[in-house]
């Protein structure tokens, strides 16, 4: 997603929540992985009152040669953050580095931001929820309360088997219609990526957005499939288009 439809999409989702009757007025946003430096972008773009990143990659620093993803550091929106953040990542992680976790650091506390970055030993620490803590021995060092435990621990558990997102994309022009939450649309774009799922119970999934940009972010019908559901669909497409007789395809 470009930086200027992200900040454009939070910025609408926080006017629509403001705006509800049993608002107290204030929101926040929270990111994983490529989400977290989502949330450290909408945090400097967008007048809000809370922001946690989560091992967000390339705050600091450029995708590798060869990664698709196209997006440049952000670093030097620090000093337009409008909100606290707090800033979680694995001491072990690559993207990002502990040198460019530090350098983030460095950034924040030039701007005089009020920001909390704690490295949490073993890679891909997630946040903190009321469970029996598993973080490795000896990786609070008073940086968490014995009484938090994970969200949700990545397979494998925290010193192994962890990835970064892949930021594979793949986008292509197509023709036909979808049904979204106000009635059909005709559909004109497709973004297809592997990445975490918003609402499927996977730590990754195959996700494909149908979208229709000129009418509006209303014009979208997302899907998310683990990698079996994704390979099973794609065979029966195939083997549905080959079945039709010749000539009607």
């Amino acid at each position: 997603m470009p930086d200027e439809r992200l900040v454009g999409d939070v910025g609408g989702a926080a006017a629509y929540l403001r705006a509800m009757p049993v608002s107290n007025g204030k929101v926040g946003v929270i990111g994983y992985c490529s989400g977290g430096r989502q949330s450290f972008l909408a945090a400097a773009s967008l007048p809000l009152d809370a922001a946690v990143d989560c091992y967000g990659a390339f705050v600091v620093g450029t995708p590798p040669e060869g990664m698709p993803l196209k997006v440049g550091p952000i670093v030097h929106l620090a000093k337009d953050l409008s909100c606290p953040l707090l800033g979680l990542f694995g001491a072990d992680d690559q993207h990002p580095s502990p040198d460019q976790v530090a350098e983030l650091d460095k950034a924040l506390t030039e701007a005089g931001q009020g920001a909390r970055v704690p490295q949490l030993r073993g890679r891909r620490a997630r946040l903190l929820r009321g469970e029996p803590a598993r973080l490795p021995p000896g990786g609070r060092h008073g940086r968490l309360a014995e009484d938090l435990g994970l969200l949700r621990p990545p397979p494998g558990g925290l010193n192994g088997g962890a990835s970064m997102c892949t930021y594979l994309t793949e986008k292509l022009d197509v023709e036909g219609s979808g049904k979204g939450r106000l009635g059909w649309f005709a559909l004109s774009q497709a973004t297809v990526y592997l990445d975490h799922p918003q609402h499927a119970p996977a730590e990754h999934t195959l996700n494909i957005d149908f979208l229709n940009p000129q009418q509006g972010p209303s014009a979208r019908v997302a899907v998310e499939l683990t990698a079996q559901s994704a390979r099973a669909l794609a065979a029966a497409i195939e083997s549905a288009l080959a079945a039709a007789p010749p000539g009607l395809v």
